[in-house]
């Protein structure tokens, strides 16, 4: 299955990522009937390789990466806030702005 996949342009990793698996040592007997009945549907027109393959894994893949840069920009603040309280930077509450009374507008 995986050598159809390659001529129809789906990578080892889309394969992957569309069976939740890391390697193929883990593709079993379900996920090989799934893969031939994708297959069919491709062959048919129902569905197609960019629809089942190629968005899927190229969202998958801006999602991992939004979580990358979210992941280090909270590391960068967690630094931030050490440093500024290693200053000896005044306690105001964890609150960037404001008195936390409301009525600091």
């Amino acid at each position: 299955m995986v050598e159809y996949y390659a001529k129809i342009a789906v990578t080892q990793y889309m394969l992957f990522s569309y069976l939740e698996v890391e390697d193929v040592k883990e593709i079993d007997k379900e996920m090989i009937f799934e893969l031939r009945a994708t297959a069919n549907a491709i062959k048919e027109g129902t569905t197609s390789v960019q629809e089942s393959f190629v968005e899927p894994f190229e969202a998958k893949q801006r999602e991992a990466e939004a979580k990358k840069k979210t992941s280090a920009a909270e590391s960068k603040a967690a630094k931030a806030v050490q440093e500024a309280q290693r200053a000896g930077a005044p306690a105001n509450g964890g609150r960037l702005f404001g008195n936390g009374n409301g009525k600091d507008k």
